[in-house]
């Protein structure tokens, strides 16, 4: 009885742990924090253990599909924003996801250190700037329907 019951518990943690990942992987919807509008999709896909995230929306400029990476450093520079890899080789660590310069920002043309982890149904976003921490949370997408924030 107590092999099994081992064996149960085992089982259940094994199972826990590997949907705690893959319910990261995905569509989300990043928010613009001054319009409380989506402003992309990011999807987020595991890659030899890490988790990357790449653009494949783009509601907040004309023409997403020609519109190109302008001014960004290497090796985003010149690159189409559709396809560009945003969330690069972040790390477990617990319940989060961690990295240093992981996150790459299309706005700024920077990268940043940071973390992502899930908060209820919500992506959360962290990125340091300086000595200041700043948060985001992303939405899973709904192909047919952008989902408000609130």
């Amino acid at each position: 009885m107590r092999g099994t019951l081992f064996i149960v518990i085992i089982f259940s943690l094994c199972t826990s742990t590997s949907s705690l990942g893959q319910s990261l992987a995905g569509k989300w919807s990043t928010i613009d924090p001054f319009t409380n509008k989506p402003s992309s999709v990011v999807e987020v896909y595991f890659n030899g253990g890490k988790l990357y995230g790449k653009l494949v929306q783009i509601m907040d400029v004309d023409s997403p599909e020609k519109a190109i990476c302008q001014d960004c450093p290497e090796p985003w520079k010149n690159k189409p924003l559709i396809g560009l890899v945003v969330l690069s080789g972040l790390e477990r660590n617990g319940k989060k996801w961690e990295g240093e310069k992981a996150f790459f920002s299309r706005k700024t043309k920077r990268t940043y250190d940071g973390a992502v982890w899930l908060d209820k149904d919500k992506l959360k976003i962290q990125i340091q700037l300086g000595p200041i921490k700043v948060s985001r949370k992303w939405v899973k997408h709904q192909s047919t329907k952008l989902p408000s924030y609130e």
